[in-house]
């Protein structure tokens, strides 16, 4: 999750992200490649 506020309020921003599976809160497996997406406004 993140929840982190955009650095400048009401405009989009870029964020890169990896991802891993977690199952029963331990972590599994390699992380994946970088990710990005935009998010905000």
């Amino acid at each position: 999750m993140d929840d982190r506020p955009l650095l400048t309020p009401n405009t989009a921003e870029t964020r890169e992200y990896r991802l891993r599976w977690w199952d029963k809160g331990e972590a599994h497996g390699d992380w994946s490649p970088v990710q990005s997406m935009a998010v905000g406004a």
